[in-house]
């Protein structure tokens, strides 16, 4: 009985103390008191255990927190500080300056000062720091700044690593590097028209399509890979007189066709980019194979009583050269639009028609129909589309 009454004379008093209101101070101490009113600016209150119900009045700057006697608990910030709720984090106010937020790529939030930007990161000061310490953090952990003044700012990230850490209004860098497809008019000039025994007559404008995939390392060096197709009508007025003058003398009811110019190529090339805000002008100098297919060649008619048809076709791999200039605007910091000029050139070496034969629809055998010939193949092409930018 008496460990019973020694133990409730002991337990008492802490009771009596929990059953107070505490405060604690910015300097450590802890005050057993009754919580009179919390104003503005300070604290009323009475000390516990002072039988004179003395009022004290103590500023809320002096004071971190209060717990109250039925457990709930209420935060104060020290000399200085006020806190405030802004979205779904706190964020401290010292000294009426509000503090610059890092927003980290693993989805953390660091509230601190930025006091330095450098090229791969930002030295910052933790408000957390009393200390005032300058810690750094890189860039590729950063997805955006939202300092004081509401002013946000995102970061490029890590470059080769394909992230999108930009706004897609924000146009203060744009990379330069871009896949893109184009398409329009191939307007062909020179020595294309040329006339030949074989492959003689005009080729009217077609059309250009083509895709780009263009990687800049830096503004004076860029590598691009191009590969297209060009379409173009033809009139083969030269073509069919040839093929005519193939027939045998005694044929009826003859039907000459012919078919168009297809090419196809696959381009490789080195740029260079200037650029003005949005706009970007890139200029690119082009060499690959080209593969074009000279116009099919179609004649049908009737000999003793057999409906006979020939094909004459041909085939040709040559070298492709060029230049090309792109003016792009981009509509955000991933897509843009674009203008395009290119001249191309080569020569296609043929190394001969081949003729092929058919009897009421069964094969009856081929042969080369002429010797090698060569064209001179040239093209302006102007051209539009749209771009997906590479990288940041």
């Amino acid at each position: 009985m008496k460990n019973i009454i020694a133990f409730i004379l002991i337990l008492f008093p802490l009771l009596m103390a929990y059953g107070q209101d505490r405060i604690y101070t910015s300097d450590g101490e802890i005050i057993q008191a009754k919580i009179l009113e919390i104003k503005e600016q300070d604290i009323t209150f009475q000390r516990h255990n002072d039988a004179s119900g003395v009022v004290f009045i103590i500023s809320k700057n002096k004071v971190q927190r209060i717990v109250f006697q039925n457990g709930i608990e209420e935060t104060f910030h020290a000399e200085g500080d006020t806190e405030y709720v802004s979205g779904t984090h706190w964020q401290t106010e010292r000294n009426g300056k509000r503090p610059d937020m890092i927003y980290l790529t693993d989805g953390n939030i660091i509230e601190c000062e930025v006091v330095e930007k450098k090229r791969f990161g930002v030295n910052y000061i933790p408000t957390s720091d009393s200390r005032g310490y300058v810690q750094y953090l890189s860039n590729t952990k950063i997805l955006k700044i939202v300092y004081g003044n509401s002013e946000v700012e995102y970061i490029s990230g890590s470059p080769g690593k394909g992230e999108n850490k930009k706004s897609p209004l924000d146009f203060s860098y744009l990379s330069p590097s871009y896949v893109g497809v184009g398409i329009g008019p191939a307007i062909p000039f020179g020595s294309f028209s040329a006339a030949n025994s074989s492959g003689g007559g005009n080729a009217s404008t077609g059309f250009h399509l083509y895709a780009d995939a263009t990687y800049y390392l830096f503004r004076g060096l860029g590598f691009s890979l191009l590969g297209g197709y060009i379409f173009n009508p033809y009139d083969g007025t030269s073509f069919r007189s040839y093929m005519n003058a193939q027939l045998p003398v005694n044929a009826t009811q003859t039907d000459i066709s012919t078919g168009n110019w297809s090419l196809g190529y696959i381009l490789a090339g080195i740029g260079y980019y200037n650029d003005f805000g949005r706009l970007y002008i890139d200029y690119k100098a082009l060499l690959g194979p080209a593969f074009s297919a000279h116009p099919k060649g179609v004649t049908s008619y009737v000999l003793d009583g057999n409906e006979v048809r020939r094909e004459y076709t041909g085939n040709a791999t040559s070298f492709m050269f060029g230049g090309s200039s792109s003016f792009r605007y981009y509509i955000t910091r991933k897509w843009s639009v674009f203008g395009n000029f290119t001249i191309l050139f080569s020569r296609a070496t043929f190394p001969g028609i081949i003729r092929t034969e058919y009897v009421n629809g069964d094969y009856s055998g081929s042969s080369v129909s002429t010797g090698e010939f060569a064209l001179g193949l040239s093209w302006i092409t102007i051209s539009g589309g749209a771009a997906f930018t590479l990288g940041k």
